[in-house]
């Protein structure tokens, strides 16, 4: 480990390089879904069984019972016609008060240990933009990649997911993406990870590291010496 970076090394040669920080029990120890179906209960935006229901997918996807595209098409049914604009000013305020709290410090000095060492340093989630960037502002990093929910003319959510999620394959895809428009190769890059859906990212990039791992991703990572690290 130097200047916070579980990485193996830096940047190869000149070329230019990034480090992609999964979102949810990465850089925070918690999951947001759960705490926003939370919040959309309080609010009275969601019944008790639909946040009942919403707890039930949350439980199933943790133990692989349900598929992702499944589960966030039924949790984003639940904001069609909400205002985007306030979307924004709910999730800005919610990360104030409740999540940030949740921000792991050690991936905090990761994060800037890779930005000393002049790497862009960007968040790549399956969870939708709002959160994801009130938290890379928050922690001055470059850039979000995320699963983006459709907004209509009149600036509401349509409950519509734009292709391909941000997840498993379409994560490392959304990313390659990213970096190809701007003459970056992942094989030079780092990405940091809590999950075994995100194996397909860590195979494709050359400096592949794992924070407090599911089961199935702490093999996987053993398997392979991929550097990883556990934090309370």
């Amino acid at each position: 480990m130097r200047d916070g970076r579980l990485d193996a090394g830096g940047p190869s040669g000149i070329q230019k390089s990034v480090a992609f920080f999964d979102m949810d029990g990465t850089i925070l120890a918690v999951n947001s879904a759960r705490l926003w179906a939370q919040l959309m209960w309080k609010r009275g935006e969601i019944s008790t069984w639909t946040l009942a229901r919403s707890m039930t997918w949350l439980a199933r996807y943790k133990l692989a019972l349900v598929e992702m595209e499944d589960m966030t098409e039924a949790l984003s049914s639940h904001v069609r016609g909400l205002n985007e604009s306030d979307m924004r000013v709910v999730t800005e305020q919610w990360y104030r008060d409740e999540v940030r709290a949740y921000v792991i410090p050690q991936v905090v000095d990761a994060i800037r240990g890779h930005r000393a060492a002049g790497e862009e340093v960007v968040v790549l989630t399956a969870a939708g933009p709002y959160l994801a960037w009130a938290l890379a502002r928050d922690l001055e990093m470059d850039d979000v990649i995320c699963t983006t929910l459709e907004v209509g003319s009149d600036g509401r959510f349509t409950g519509k997911l734009d292709r391909p999620l941000c997840y498993g394959e379409g994560k490392a895809e959304l990313a390659e993406r990213w970096a190809s428009a701007r003459g970056i190769v992942l094989d030079a890059c780092a990405f940091y990870t809590d999950s075994f859906t995100d194996v397909p990212m860590l195979e494709r990039v050359g400096r592949p590291a794992v924070i407090n791992p599911d089961p199935r991703l702490a093999r996987w990572a053993r398997a392979r010496g991929v550097p990883t690290r556990r934090y309370a």
